[in-house]
């Protein structure tokens, strides 16, 4: 071969090793380009991104490694830290091992403070009680919540307690009983068609059933999320206390009186008492409160077993096709309740006033009849 030939064929075979340099490195660009893209389109406040991670981290309820999560999101670490951070701000039990990371269905305990009111010479405190609505539910009763909220306006309450199971949530046994489906639907419906009145302040807690299945579900922190939501539509009136029980200090010049808001489990008994008399006979001496709110029995009355005044709360739910089933009675009723305190706290006088109503249908076409306000 010539040396021409030579020259031309060195001359090709360096073009080629160019060419070839050229195509690795727009490969490499390209790759750093779409990593760039990548990295630019994730959004923290994207539904669609948050559903992603939620489904991630939910599945199985197994922790996953952050940097497998971050790889599979097409995020960095620390953007995908700030995701969780902000699902921990919107409700959702983000738990966190180490270099591992979940959403988890389990309940966060209620703070172990004590909500403090002070009475500031006042010897008297005069609240509202109501529990178990069940909104979302066709047996829910409207009417009746807007008679309670009518009265305790008239009434110059302020404050009125709501001791859970505030919306029905979802269950296989009541999702054709049901008007509205999907927590984030079940939560805005809440907060649309639940009272408010100028001046009263309805503090609430989630229980474990019902609400709380969400909890279970999706690792969201429903009532957190139901406060959230409730601020975002301009409400301050709803003010969630916690999971399943808080206590709340009446605080008087010398001493308290320790009031419970408690929404407990299990089913009803034959005989009104003996749930509530099993339930304060199981606390200790020094876990006794002086006032014991019930919800979740769906029964109305008033007992004192161990000189702890307590209240079964009633519903707000017309006697669903469940109950029917179960022979159980719906105690449709709301209350208000003044208690009279000493210095030391001790309890004085206890009014507890009871508002029953019959089911929806009595109401129809009675003349006789009629809801309050």
């Amino acid at each position: 071969m010539s040396k021409k030939s030579l020259l031309g064929q060195a001359k090709a075979e360096e073009h080629v090793a160019d060419v070839k340099q050229l195509q690795q490195q727009v490969k490499r660009l390209e790759g750093e380009n779409d990593d760039l893209t990548a990295r630019m389109v994730f959004d923290s406040e994207s539904p669609i991104v948050r559903s992603q991670v939620i489904v991630l981290l939910t599945k199985g309820s197994k922790f996953m490694e952050l940097s497998t999560l971050a790889a599979k999101m097409g995020a960095s670490e620390r953007q995908t830290i700030d995701m969780l951070n902000s699902l921990k701000l919107s409700g959702y039990n983000v738990v966190q091992r180490g270099t591992k990371v979940a959403i988890v269905g389990e309940f966060m305990p209620s703070p172990k403070e004590t909500i403090k009111i002070p009475m500031k010479g006042r010897r008297t405190y005069t609240f509202g009680v109501v529990s178990d609505p069940h909104l979302c539910s066709k047996a829910q009763r409207l009417d009746v919540l807007e008679s309670a909220y009518n009265e305790f306006a008239r009434r110059k309450v302020k404050d009125v307690y709501l001791v859970g199971n505030y919306i029905d949530g979802e269950s296989r046994f009541n999702q054709y009983e049901l008007l509205v489906h999907g927590v984030t639907d079940q939560v805005m419906y809440f907060v649309d068609h639940y009272p408010q009145r100028a001046g009263i302040t309805t503090k609430f807690i989630a229980g474990e059933c019902h609400e709380g299945w969400y909890t279970k579900k999706i690792g969201l922190d429903i009532g957190k999320y139901t406060e959230m939501f409730a601020k975002d539509m301009g409400r301050n009136d709803l003010v969630y206390l916690g999971h399943l029980e808080r206590d709340i200090e009446l605080k008087t010049s010398k001493g308290s009186c320790i009031m419970r808001l408690f929404h407990p489990g299990g089913g009803t008994s034959y005989a009104l008492s003996y749930k509530p008399q099993k339930i304060v006979e199981a606390y200790s001496g020094g876990e006794k409160p002086h006032i014991l709110l019930l919800g979740h029995f769906h029964k109305s009355g008033y007992f004192c077993p161990r000189g702890v005044h307590v209240l079964l709360a009633g519903c707000i739910q017309d006697q669903t096709k469940f109950m029917r089933k179960l022979g159980l009675a719906a105690h449709i009723a709301f209350w208000i309740v003044t208690v009279e305190l000493a210095p030391d706290g001790s309890i004085l006088r206890w009014l507890p006033e009871e508002f029953a109503f019959y089911d929806r249908e009595f109401y129809e076409g009675n003349q006789w009849a009629t809801l309050m306000g």
